[in-house]
């Protein structure tokens, strides 16, 4: 966000009208993106981008690298470890019924659409 802020600074100094939106994941910010309309004014789009990254609810999977003490349990290296919004929610052995239980906590409260980004990993 800092560096956002900077370049926003910038832009302003060089008379650019520039606004920055807030999200806390890359889905957050695909959602603002898609509701990006461009013969709207910034405030315009400010407000709708805005509004869609913060209603965009967010999760991950991922794998432990270490031994550590959770809120969702314990964990040694190599478990498989999710997250909602941010929160670690299940720790488990299984990727498909981590991924499954993240997906399910995701869209508890009902959902239109789940996007689905991997990162892919080159290992040496």
């Amino acid at each position: 966000m800092l560096a956002a802020e900077a370049a926003s600074s910038a832009a302003a100094e060089a008379g650019l009208e520039v606004h920055v939106v807030r999200s806390r994941s890359a889905v957050q910010g695909i959602a603002a993106l898609a509701v990006f309309e461009p013969s709207a004014g910034g405030r315009d789009n400010l407000i709708a981008m805005s509004g869609a990254s913060a209603a965009t609810r967010h999760g991950a999977v991922t794998v432990a690298v270490k031994e550590s003490l959770t809120s969702a349990g314990s964990c040694r290296p190599g478990d498989i470890l999710g997250t909602v919004g941010g929160e670690l929610v299940v720790v488990g052995d299984d990727l498909a019924a981590v991924g499954s239980e993240v997906v399910a906590r995701l869209l508890a409260d009902g959902g239109e659409l789940l996007t689905v980004i991997r990162r892919c990993r080159r290992w040496a």
